[in-house]
């Protein structure tokens, strides 16, 4: 095995898979499964380092920033670029057009280009197309991609409430949408991104590189799944890199690559030692995992669990929910704590809340309370007429089996029921209050939006997993799917593992992660239902 450029000592973990990667063959697939903190890019540039120079390696990943970095630590012979970046070098010099249109798909918009009768079809249209760009098609399981918009389509897409003549409607939009951008027939709309990743994608690219090594692939669409695919189809050595529990995006159709090439891996191995965390948060972490995903890893805290008193600090409150980091906003205003910072949150939008942790949904529903129905602008949220039509979809019945609310909905109307007229001025408020990473005496986060990130000290809310109550655990598990549930402990395992030095766990988990003298595991966690 080459030696290594790069400035650290590998771990054992990390130098077995090196060494397999110099002899991967034509069409083989490494699969690494890394657990949070153990360090995914430091591998792969292990890697890079190993590899014969004579190797063309390709770094891929979804978001900009992670590109960036890796261009920036990465040897000189990997390319670093987003899936994006990839298609729309290929993609736009075959259709110049696109390259003024590319924008966000707007209901409004389409309303009018497209002659759609009603807002909430032209909102269905933009969802239902932004979904049929997320999935691959083959060139031969249709006649033309056009026949791929269905009512089953309208219905995967979340606009199942729809009428049938409203998801015939919706149907016409779509392909007439299709046809203004990818056949230039009808007036010209905006180009989504995502279209000319789909278009790339859709006709079948191998790239010019020997090696490719896929981040975060736990997040992979099936679009980019099948570009995957199609590489080691065409004899392409891949590596994959990602963390199969950290897979929590499946609202954006996100699929768990790891988990579905499992079987197709020649190789497959993990990243156990975490140099973000000590062993307690390793501890913890990797109980969780252990009951409720039934992994047996046994994680390696090498986090320095310590900080000189000189050195800043940083901490951040995680919640599951925008409106619970609402609720905390609201509470550090009353402590006169005005100078917080939203995670993720962009300087030039002031680093505003309002887009980001759907501020105007929160409005919306506050709308509703108050009768004003008519004052709703998030168009899922016009399909209740009344406050107490959402009521009854965030909190169904219990007979209604399988059907477990909406949480996001429930900590919303709790917000309302805690602050009630007071609302929009809170809102308010935490807007004003907002400031830069830098500027801040804490930061807030949602679970999703804190994947990725990392403070000194984090503090988790209490509307994650209720683990302490096992009534309360056995009645949410029996109202969602079972990946509904994975997700749910994925969310609180990467908000657990957030932390370098210390995380305050939710209340209503405190006996579960530090269990009182001679406290047995329920037979909930260990998976029996």
């Amino acid at each position: 095995m080459k030696t290594s450029r790069s400035h650290f000592t590998p771990t054992p973990e990390q130098a077995e898979g090196v060494a397999i990667s110099t002899k991967l063959g034509p069409g083989e697939l490494l699969l690494y499964n890394a657990y949070a903190g153990s360090g995914k890019t430091s591998t792969l540039e292990l890697i890079s380092d190993a590899v014969s120079r004579d190797w063309r390696v390709l770094y891929i990943c979804y978001n900009a920033d992670m590109a960036r970095e890796a261009a920036g630590r990465l040897p000189k012979n990997v390319t670093s670029k987003t899936a994006h970046s990839l298609a729309y070098g290929a993609m736009i010099p075959k259709n110049p057009t696109w390259k003024t249109r590319l924008g966000n798909l707007r209901a409004r918009d389409l309303q009018t280009l497209l002659r759609i009768s009603s807002s909430d079809e032209a909102q269905a249209v933009v969802d239902v197309f932004n979904y049929f760009l997320c999935l691959p098609l083959d060139s031969g399981s249709v006649a033309s991609p056009v026949d791929a918009f269905t009512s089953q389509l309208v219905i995967d897409a979340g606009w199942g409430m729809l009428a049938p003549l409203e998801k015939a409607s919706v149907i016409r939009g779509c392909i007439a949408l299709y046809r203004s951008i990818f056949e230039g027939v009808g007036p010209a709309v905006a180009v989504p991104h995502d279209a000319y990743l789909w278009a790339y994608i859709y006709s079948a690219p191998v790239v010019p590189f020997d090696l490719v090594l896929v981040d975060e692939s736990q997040d992979l669409n099936p679009l980019l799944l099948r570009f995957v695919e199609l590489q080691l189809a065409a004899g392409k050595r891949v590596v994959m890199v990602g963390d199969r529990h950290q897979a929590i995006y499946a609202f954006r159709r996100a699929t768990n690559a790891l988990e579905k090439m499992a079987d197709r891996a020649n190789y497959s191995l993990t990243l156990t030692q975490s140099f973000r965390f000590p062993q307690l948060v390793a501890n913890q972490a990797s109980r969780l995992l252990n009951d409720f995903k039934g992994d047996p890893v046994k994680l390696i805290g090498r986090g320095k669990g310590t900080k000189s008193p000189s050195e800043a600090t940083t901490t951040c409150f995680i919640a599951r929910t925008n409106a619970a980091l609402v609720d905390k906003a609201a509470s550090l205003l009353n402590q006169r704590r005005t100078r917080f910072h939203f995670a993720a949150t962009r300087e030039q939008d002031g680093f505003k809340p309002t887009g980001p942790y759907k501020f105007s949904e929160i409005r919306d529903v506050y709308s509703l309370w108050t009768g004003r129905s008519g004052n709703v602008r998030t168009p899922w949220l016009r399909q209740f007429a009344s406050y107490g039509a959402l009521l009854d979809y965030a909190n169904p019945p219990e007979s209604e089996n399988g059907k477990g609310g909406d949480a996001e909905l429930k900590s919303m109307t709790a917000l309302i029921d805690r602050y009630s007229t007071a609302v929009p001025h809170i809102l308010s408020e935490i807007e004003a209050a907002c400031t830069g990473p830098d500027e801040a005496t804490i930061a807030l986060s949602s679970a999703h939006r804190s994947k990725g990130k990392e403070w000194d000290f984090t503090q988790l809310s209490d509307d994650f997993l209720p683990l302490d109550n096992s009534e309360k655990l056995a009645k949410f598990r029996s109202s969602v799917t079972p990946a509904e549930f994975s997700e749910s402990v994925n969310l609180l395992y990467v908000a657990a593992t957030r932390c370098r030095l210390r995380s305050t766990l939710p209340s209503n988990c405190q006996n579960y992660f530090n269990p009182p003298a001679g406290n047995v595991p329920s037979s909930l966690a260990s998976g029996r239902r």
